[in-house]
């Protein structure tokens, strides 16, 4: 657990399996505790990978980080859903796609509510970076973390995302 200039924050994984989930946003240890032992109720605190924790902290200090290479445990079950991930993964920080564009991305342009299904159920978001993604018009669209929308347009904020026509 860490807090970072949107709430605390949380990883859980595994050197073995990769990062399993990271939780985002959340204003005070015990929200968060409670949020990963509604995943896992016997979780135990272990600094299992400290450069991706320091890396998640230069990030939320506003400073660029990729996190394309990070091992991320396998959770996406159809080729379709591992497409749109892939795709998302590739949008580096600053930048912001529709639904719309991101199904096409993803081989799919049809598919853009699909797209917005993988997103709502994305359980690493940063790493999966799901904020990124916009409706038409560069609307702020939706948001599943604790917060929503409004952790939504701090992290776009951080990243100076373009795009965005309703950050305020």
């Amino acid at each position: 657990m860490v807090e970072t200039a949107v709430g605390w924050m949380g990883v859980c994984g595994t050197l073995h399996n990769g990062v399993l989930r990271t939780f985002v946003g959340y204003a005070a240890p015990g929200a968060l505790v409670a949020a990963i032992e509604a995943i896992d109720p016997e979780p135990f605190e272990d600094d299992w990978c400290p450069e991706l924790r320091e890396r998640l902290c230069r990030y939320f200090d506003g400073r660029a980080e990729n996190f394309q290479d990070v091992r991320i445990a396998a959770m996406w079950s159809t080729e379709f859903q591992r497409q749109v991930i892939a795709a998302l993964r590739a949008v580096p920080r600053g930048e912001t796609v529709s639904y719309q564009e991101l199904a096409s991305r993803a081989g799919r342009p049809n598919a853009a509510r699909a797209v917005g299904q993988v997103m709502a159920s994305n359980p690493v978001p940063i790493l999966v970076p799901c904020h990124r993604v916009l409706a038409s018009g560069g609307k702020i669209g939706g948001f599943s973390a604790p917060t929503g929308l409004d952790l939504k347009r701090k992290l776009l904020a951080l990243e100076q995302a373009q795009g965005l026509n309703e950050l305020s």
